[in-house]
């Protein structure tokens, strides 16, 4: 298909490609005036021109058509990276070609008659009462289809003929005893109940022991919260009393400098009522007044 395709595409290009050519020849032929001297000669002598000018336009007809044709094959004739292209073109659509034809030899190799009555045969099966999947083999084997009350009475007809068995034995074939095919199913059965059994209890007693756990750290981030919130209160109380004793402080001392100063002026009072006046730049607190007078 692809080969018939490329083949089309190629003939529409050499179809242009002519077309091309024929179109540039008439543009030169259109190019050339055309002589319309006539020569006014005798008969003889123009039957001559006549012939001589039929043969030059045969001539002419000649090199035009073989011009043509070289324009042509110059034209059709395709370069060096045509080619290659070509070529490259021509080997993937091999290549392709090939990749198909082994799908589809694969495909028809693979497919198979398909038995539509049994694929849309419907079959009965048991619906499943409990979660519990056989591990050894996912094929039932022939001993489940008994019943219950069967199960039982082969397990005791077991047990009655390995007893008998057993007292009848060899020492040589107590060495290596044998079990029948539906005790052996039997005791695999239980066994795998009995791990079955212990599984589960192992995982009820792991969800337990994490329930336990989530109610732990619960707890926990609830006690947390709490000593958080007390400590925020103690916090803020601390600060709003420290606040309030800087407070009172503060007025302690104005009324400390307010009460000094009273008593400072009521000294000053008294001195000067007694005629004793203050030394001026005296600091210390003997000599701080002037008793001369």
């Amino acid at each position: 298909m692809d080969s018939a395709i490329y083949d089309k595409q190629l003939a529409w290009k050499l179809h242009g490609q002519r077309k091309l050519a024929s179109k540039s020849q008439e543009l030169r032929a259109q190019q050339d005036d055309e002589c319309t001297f006539s020569p006014k000669t005798n008969s003889r002598s123009l039957r001559e021109v006549e012939y001589a000018a039929d043969e030059e336009e045969s001539r002419g007809d000649r090199l035009t058509v073989a011009t043509a044709a070289e324009a042509e094959a110059a034209l059709l004739h395709p370069t060096e990276s045509q080619e290659s292209s070509i070529q490259l073109h021509l080997a993937r659509q091999e290549r392709a070609r090939e990749h198909v034809l082994e799908a589809q030899h694969k495909l028809a190799g693979a497919q198979l008659a398909k038995d539509y009555n049994k694929v849309t045969t419907v079959e009965p099966f048991t619906l499943s009462t409990t979660n519990w999947k056989p591990r050894q083999s996912t094929i039932e084997s022939p001993t489940r289809q008994f019943s219950a009350v069967g199960e039982e009475r082969q397990v005791k007809l077991t047990k009655s003929g390995a007893k008998a068995k057993a007292k009848a034995q060899t020492p040589r074939s107590s060495k290596s005893p044998r079990c029948t095919h539906a005790s052996c199913d039997v005791a695999t059965t239980l066994k795998e109940e009995g791990a079955w059994e212990s599984e589960r209890a192992t995982l009820v007693s792991i969800i337990d022991a994490q329930r336990r756990e989530l109610a732990l750290r619960e707890q926990a981030q609830q006690e947390a919260v709490r000593v958080a919130e007390r400590f925020a209160t103690a916090t803020q109380a601390f600060e709003e009393r420290l606040v309030a004793v800087e407070q009172s402080a503060a007025k302690e001392l104005e009324e400390v400098k307010r009460l000094l100063a009273s008593q400072a002026a009521a000294t000053d009072l008294i001195l000067t009522s007694l005629g004793i006046t203050r030394r001026p730049g005296s600091s210390s607190g003997n000599s701080r007044y002037d008793f001369s007078q």
